[in-house]
């Protein structure tokens, strides 16, 4: 189990605990989709992701640019919510890459659904809540507050190649912050087997 703290919990000079960083994007990849930095104990389509996924998904990619540090995001999918020290999901519909405490990061979540549980009525949609905010003990008051939301069709760095795989994309500045999962409301994501869009 990789662990969300130090394990000696190391503070910071104002005696605040000090999270250690716990994912190594270059190295994880789909490796990253496993709750709370859960390791596989069976195989593909059980327990862990690869790179042979059984569902068809989404990916909903968070990103932000120095000096912000340490945005928390919680995305919530047919009621189960990941992110830091949100309720860990209890199906296998939503997974979370881990949380990345840098200076400038990324954080993303998997959405796994079958093709049959897409609506196909007009106006019928499954949806995605997406809530953010910023760490507050790691809260830097030259942060401007922005940061990018996309909506993917793979796992990809929205950032490479020419955005083929990107179905949406939408900008956000908050300066809300907090200690534990995010609940500072952003938008929801629609979906049916015609269109894909945010809510508001």
């Amino acid at each position: 189990m990789t662990q969300l703290y130090d394990s000696e919990r190391e503070l910071d000079s104002n005696g605040r605990p000090l999270r250690a960083s716990t994912f190594d994007w270059a190295e994880k990849g789909y490796d990253g989709f496993l709750g709370y930095g859960e390791e596989p104990d069976g195989g593909c389509c059980e327990d862990c992701i690869c790179d042979d996924l059984c569902y068809s998904t989404l990916i909903v990619w968070y990103e932000w640019q120095a000096p912000c540090k340490d945005l928390d995001t919680n995305t919530t999918y047919l009621n189960d919510s990941v992110g830091f020290d949100c309720l860990r999901a209890t199906q296998r519909s939503i997974k979370w890459s881990s949380d990345d405490t840098g200076v400038g990061g990324r954080e993303y979540a998997l959405i796994l659904f079958d093709e049959s549980e897409i609506p196909t009525s007009a106006g019928d949609y499954l949806e995605v809540d997406l809530h953010a905010g910023w760490y507050q003990y790691a809260w830097d008051n030259t942060c401007n507050g922005n940061f990018e939301v996309y909506v993917l069709d793979e796992l990809k760095d929205p950032s490479l190649g020419d955005g083929q795989h990107i179905l949406l994309q939408k900008s956000f500045n908050t300066l809300v912050q907090q200690s534990s999962c995010a609940s500072n409301y952003l938008n929801t994501i629609q979906f049916n087997n015609q269109e894909i869009k945010w809510k508001n």
